[in-house]
């Protein structure tokens, strides 16, 4: 039974890949995002060695067919879908990750790795109450308590999942922390690079996308000039929040 399982699976994921390459070739931006948010939606719900490399594989396709225009996979991000979920969020932040890193011109191993990282950074979302996650107003502070437990969830679950990148627990830990000591959940000085270029896209993408009925969406521009500020207060590195508004500009 469990081979069986095993063997679907791995079916599933080679025929939504094939899928991924069609939709590449016809350029249909709406499908490649729907592939990538089913692909996602797969990896969140079975965070296995297996899926891992597969996601990788994903991520390398991204990064060879859009190295050349990599503003293109900005657009993906901006593309809305009816259904806001965990999935798409994923998708997201991980398309805003790598036009930073095509544009500050990572290696492509180096910046596999960072878009691996961005799909599962909110990782621990599936281990919180689903009631908190998809709440229509604001958290209270008990919830909000709860809430921000997904960062030591998600890196918790990653350091079990046997994928060899140490990075990845590390992004699930720290997207959230900033600078100034001011994040949680820990709220540590030295956050590494990794963990705040996923924290910038992570708040864009948040900000920019994701809208609440006690939030408004707010544009692009306003949106980094919100980043920017919190920049100066000192909460992101100057260098890295001056390549990220770049990396995504029009």
């Amino acid at each position: 039974m469990a081979e069986d399982k095993m063997s679907d699976d791995k079916n599933s994921q080679s025929a939504l890949i094939g899928q991924l390459r069609e939709h590449f070739q016809s350029k249909n931006a709406p499908r490649i995002k729907a592939v990538l948010a089913q692909l996602c939606d797969e990896l969140l719900q079975n965070v296995g060695k297996p899926k891992l490399e597969e996601a990788a594989v994903v991520v390398e396709m991204l990064i060879e067919e859009y190295s050349t225009r990599p503003r293109m996979l900005a657009s993906l991000a901006n593309l809305k879908f009816t259904k806001y979920n965990l999935s798409i969020h994923s998708v997201n932040v991980m398309t805003l990750t790598l036009c930073f890193c095509l544009y500050v011109k990572y290696h492509p191993q180096a910046a596999k790795t960072m878009g691996v990282a961005a799909i599962l950074h909110d990782v621990g979302k599936t281990q919180i109450d689903p009631n908190i996650l998809n709440c229509d107003r604001r958290l209270t502070d008990e919830e909000f308590e709860m809430f921000k437990t997904h960062t030591v969830l998600g890196a918790n679950m990653l350091r079990k999942s046997d994928f060899k990148e140490n990075i990845l627990p590390m992004v699930a830990l720290e997207h959230h922390e900033k600078l100034d000591g001011s994040g949680y959940p820990n709220g540590i000085h030295n956050v590494s690079m990794a963990g705040q270029i996923i924290g910038l896209a992570d708040s864009f993408e948040e900000m920019t996308i994701n809208g609440r009925p006690y939030r408004k969406v707010i544009d692009p521009f306003d949106s980094l000039s919100i980043l920017r500020r919190e920049t100066e207060a000192g909460k992101y590195s100057k260098t890295l929040f001056r390549r990220f508004a770049y990396s995504i500009a029009d």
